[in-house]
């Protein structure tokens, strides 16, 4: 009214949800949660199928997750994967990087690149309309021994990344960045995702099939982005840093280190994987901790 914009604000902390720090890697997601996290992700997707066309696409999750051409370019020409297993492989808690299959693994992937190009560049590009940034960071949610969180309940914040993208992209985010699930779990997510997704837009023209191909083409390439970073040279002393200051608590896990819990959440085991490219292959090869 008389060109005034207005806010309103709730108060989620105080009625009794809570968020979880992005880059906190005590706490991850259970199962629970994060399938009702994926059944309200599936709701703004399905609000937002088709009306993306002609707008900006979502900056962020773009970068990560859809640039193909840069991430193409880097990946092929500039030996990465060399780089990032010479810089890696050494490291006393590296047996996995050190495994042939693996390594193996990692040159077929890099090897066929040209065969499985054509598929990431065939993804749509302004499928739905993207939060941008759907982590645990950006959701209040109910503390997981207060009960569950139902999909309705989920509270998703800053939205400064809103944009056109893919499905996929975010999906294949919100795994990385807040969940610990074997790919028999992330599977099952997938199917949830799917299923809501498809209950809330009757006019649906996008398979299960073609949903979940695209999704392991979206985390193909995230591994991908995760080599050619883990490439760059000051990453070590990065990491070393962050060893220093106990704050790469799975890296610490795997060393012998003690883990802490937020004092509000319910924390999951750390899982010690033996093999860093189980969730690619579909192989699990995880021991519970």
């Amino acid at each position: 009214m008389y060109g005034r914009s207005s806010l309103l604000f709730a108060d989620l902390s105080g009625s009794g949800f809570t968020s979880t720090p992005v880059n906190c890697i005590t706490y991850y997601y259970s199962q629970e949660l994060a399938t009702s996290c994926v059944r309200t992700l599936a709701r703004i997707h399905a609000w937002g199928w088709g009306k993306a066309a002609g707008h900006d696409e979502s900056a962020w999750t773009a970068l990560l997750a859809g640039n193909w051409e840069f991430g193409h370019k880097l990946f092929k020409y500039n030996k990465a994967l060399d780089k990032y297993l010479a810089q890696w492989c050494p490291r006393e808690h590296a047996a996995d990087l050190r495994d042939v299959g693996v390594q193996e693994m990692l040159y077929d992937l890099k090897a066929n690149q040209h065969r499985w190009w054509a598929r990431a560049l065939s993804m749509t590009r302004d499928q739905t309309v993207l939060h941008g940034d759907f982590h645990k960071g950006n959701l209040f949610v109910r503390p997981e021994e207060d009960g569950p969180t139902e999909p309705e309940e989920v509270y998703v914040i800053d939205w400064a990344y809103v944009g056109a993208g893919h499905c996929a992209w975010e999906v294949a985010y919100f795994f990385l960045l807040s969940t610990d699930a074997t790919p028999q779990e992330e599977l099952a997510l997938a199917e949830s995702y799917y299923t809501e997704l498809s209950a809330r837009n009757s006019d649906l023209q996008y398979s299960r099939e073609e949903f979940l191909a695209d999704l392991k083409m979206v985390q193909i390439m995230q591994a991908m982005f995760v080599i050619m970073e883990g490439s760059q040279p000051r990453k070590p002393a990065e990491y070393e840093e962050n060893l220093a200051k106990g704050g790469a608590v799975r890296d610490l896990a795997l060393l012998g280190g003690e883990t802490t819990a937020l004092p509000t959440a319910k924390t999951r085991p750390v899982r010690k994987c033996t093999q860093l490219g189980c969730w690619l292959c579909g192989q699990t090869r995880c021991v519970g901790g």
